[in-house]
């Protein structure tokens, strides 16, 4: 079993145990137990199929499958966001976000919006939903494997924190809660249609706290600065972008970005930690 299978099933155990113990709260429970049954199940059969390579399209496939989980792990969130509790916890944020400024920083963004700033902003957060399959197939593509493990394991890592923070505290963020503080959007002519046309579509109602896009933005930039820096000094704008945009798209909350900065590092490093524990027991003759 690689770590990556192994951060998944802790995640996926976390949700199962959560679920048995608060069921009461969560209509048709029992199919969330057997989603989880059937991609670990599917995970063992992948596992089976596909041998280890070393930079080949198994290997790709191998740690990558995560990449293809993410969507529907993050979706379950959404039927899963009251689990622990059935309140919201944004009157907390924005209260230490205005004692803190004086202000709130999504409505002052959104006072001083110009349909230049929307479309390069917008630009940065649609970045996110190809930044991590790019970041895999670079480090992938130039042979940089033990970058290329890294870089997936510390995404799932942040991706599950980030996941299991949506339910442990549930924030809707500025766009659900306080819409009508904000004067109506300045529009720009393509991206933001394109991220209007992706969150109608696919967001859930919730998952704010702490900023996934954040954090797994962050993570791809610290993987490429070791493994591909010209891609780094690429994706940089991006980043920034997607970072500054999550608050002027009215998204998420800074508290929500600050959070979202934290988990970088403690993921880099845990699954640095683990690999090299991983890779010594598999060199042990």
């Amino acid at each position: 079993m690689l770590p990556i299978d192994k951060a998944l099933a802790g995640y996926l155990g976390f949700l199962s145990i959560s679920i048995l113990i608060f069921h009461s709260r969560l209509p048709n429970w029992g199919w969330f137990l057997a989603f989880h049954t059937a991609v670990v199940g599917l995970v063992g059969l992948l596992a089976a199929m596909l041998k280890d390579g070393t930079n080949d399209w198994r290997e790709l496939l191998r740690w990558g499958y995560p990449i293809l989980l993410f969507p529907f792990l993050y979706e379950e969130t959404g039927y899963l966001v009251h689990l622990f509790s059935e309140r919201w916890f944004d009157p907390q944020l924005i209260d230490l976000e205005y004692r803190l400024t004086g202000t709130i920083p999504s409505v002052w963004l959104a006072e001083r919006a110009r349909p230049w700033l929307t479309e390069a902003l917008m630009a940065g957060y649609f970045s996110y939903y190809f930044i991590i399959p790019l970041g895999a197939l670079i480090l992938w593509a130039k042979q940089r494997n033990e970058e290329f493990q890294r870089f997936l394991l510390a995404v799932s890592i942040g991706f599950f924190i980030s996941y299991a923070g949506f339910l442990l505290y549930p924030v809707e963020g500025p766009r659900y809660h306080i819409p009508q503080l904000h004067p109506p959007p300045v529009v720009g002519p393509f991206f933001y249609k394109l991220v209007k046309f992706v969150i109608d579509k696919g967001a859930i109602h919730g998952g704010c706290m702490p900023s996934s896009h954040v954090a797994v933005a962050v993570l791809v930039l610290m993987s490429l600065y070791g493994g591909a820096r010209n891609w780094f000094w690429i994706l940089l704008p991006f980043v920034l972008g997607l970072a500054v945009g999550t608050v002027y798209g009215r998204f998420h909350y800074v508290s929500d970005v600050a959070v979202g900065l934290v988990i970088p590092p403690a993921a880099f490093w845990l699954a640095s930690r683990w690999l090299v524990r991983f890779n010594s027991r598999m060199n042990v003759p």
